[in-house]
């Protein structure tokens, strides 16, 4: 006999919305592009110096960091469309669109990021 009665609604999963998603992505993005300012101004520190500037470029060429300027790119476009999505709701568009403004910015973004992601990838020769 047991006497403790578990709630079900307490250990049912969280069902994410379009709206949860696009602000759970609003937060994580913010918080990495906040923490990639420190480490954009540590390397533009760096280039004062001749020979840290030459290591730096060179450093910068290879291929990993491509991919993480594409990743950077990524953060970027997902904030930068979110927000234009959030101050479009703010501003009075229809809630009734939110999805709709979420999934075409998530498309908008995926189009920019794939077009920007060939640039960098060509480089700039």
């Amino acid at each position: 006999m047991n006497s403790i009665k578990t709630d079900k609604k307490l250990f049912r999963p969280y069902r994410w919305h379009t709206g949860s998603l696009a602000w759970a992505l609003h937060r994580v993005t913010g918080i990495l592009l906040f923490f990639y300012i420190f480490l954009h101004l540590y390397v533009i520190n760096k280039l004062k110096d001749p020979e840290e500037y030459k290591a730096t470029i060179t450093f910068m060429n290879d291929p990993s960091i491509k991919l993480g300027e594409i990743a950077l790119l990524g953060l970027v476009l997902a904030h930068a469309l979110n927000g234009i999505r959030l101050t479009l709701i703010d501003i009075g568009v229809s809630t009734k669109l939110h999805k709709i403004i979420f999934w075409m910015s998530v498309c908008v973004g995926f189009v920019i990021l794939i077009i920007g992601g060939l640039y960098i990838l060509r480089g700039s020769k």
